[in-house]
């Protein structure tokens, strides 16, 4: 009887030792995991600042900059979105139209058209940059390095409308059917009608005009100068500057009262791509921050669905966001 007691005794001691090192162990695990999870988010953003260190455009980014760093840069976010296609070389335009979506490679020199996630060759163009639907269901589309505007069929066949350009860069349509393309390389905005005609400079003496967006209920157009950290703001005969210090402007949007811009942050590890709400006042809300280098290309379609590339993402994303999400989680 003794002997068993003893033996009882001995096995319950072993338990309660077990049951306290299992104790401290989890103790630790609940001090440590936090811990653990910022340095996974750590090491995920040092590989991050490291391909932007090793960005090749990042010094000439710098320099248009003037070495001003963003200020309201939230903390890390990492936002990966919905991947709908991947594999695009050297991605620098995604455009949802017509319930397709395209995207243009510059180092394919091709616009490909996405078909069940993969990308298909559609037009042979060297660097599309932004592209408008037309009523009959083709497209105006500027082609930066071929410095033309072209039409392209539903089937793809192309034909220039604008020629002899200056790297053309971004497209919008006014309230009266006007369009307008803006001249990256001689700092000009152009009004032309959808079939080439009735040509007319707006706007001279920009450093690098890139994204193009108005408000139809006021005629407002808002013009990106990509070189000079600014939205150039137009309404009749006034006109009005807005710097984001920091910032490197590309693609806008004006949707619901609000403009949105795909952007490049001067952030202390490099450039870094987002998309932000710009307000009138120069500040900016940081949206979406995909986690990638260099500054990001993009639209948002009809349905409030943004689509995001990175000309220098490795892996050839192409990314899809809900802008009522983006907004309402920012909140």
């Amino acid at each position: 009887m003794v002997y068993y007691y003893f033996a009882i005794s001995h096995a319950m001691k072993l338990n309660i030792k077990k049951i306290l090192l299992l104790v401290i162990i989890l103790a630790i695990a609940v001090v440590l995991y936090p811990r653990l999870d910022d340095y996974r988010r750590e090491s995920l953003q040092s590989n991050i600042d490291k391909k932007i260190a090793n960005d090749e455009r990042t010094d000439k980014l710098k320099k248009f900059l003037g070495g001003q760093k963003v200020k309201q840069l939230a903390p890390y976010n990492y936002k990966p979105g919905v991947v709908v296609a991947k594999g695009v070389a050297a991605p620098h335009g995604v455009f949802a139209l017509n319930g397709a979506v395209y995207v243009s490679s510059e180092k394919d020199k091709a616009l490909y058209k996405l078909v069940n996630g993969k990308p298909q060759k559609f037009a042979d163009l060297d660097f599309v940059h932004d592209m408008l639907p037309l009523a009959d269901g083709s497209f105006v589309a500027a082609v930066f390095n071929e410095n033309r505007v072209v039409s392209i069929s539903k089937d793809g066949q192309v034909k220039t409308v604008l020629k002899d350009l200056d790297g053309p860069n971004g497209l919008v349509r006014t309230a009266d059917g006007t369009m307008l393309v803006s001249n990256y390389l001689s700092g000009t905005v152009l009004a032309f009608d959808p079939d080439g005609s009735n040509q007319k400079i707006l706007v001279t003496d920009m450093k690098g005009p890139a994204g193009l967006a108005v408000n139809k209920k006021n005629n407002t157009l808002y013009i990106a100068d990509y070189l000079e950290s600014s939205v150039l703001v137009l309404n009749g005969k006034k006109a009005a500057k807005i710097n984001f210090p920091g910032l490197t402007v590309d693609s806008l949007f004006f949707v619901n009262e609000k403009l949105y811009a795909t952007v490049g942050l001067n952030t202390a590890g490099g450039i870094r791509g987002g998309f932000v709400e710009l307000k009138p006042t120069g500040e900016f809300k940081l949206l979406i921050d995909p986690g990638l280098p260099s500054p990001l290309i993009g639209q948002i379609d009809n349905e409030g669905i943004i689509h995001l590339v990175s000309p220098n993402d490795p892996n050839g994303y192409v990314l899809k966001y809900s802008l009522d999400e983006v907004t309402q989680a920012s909140k």
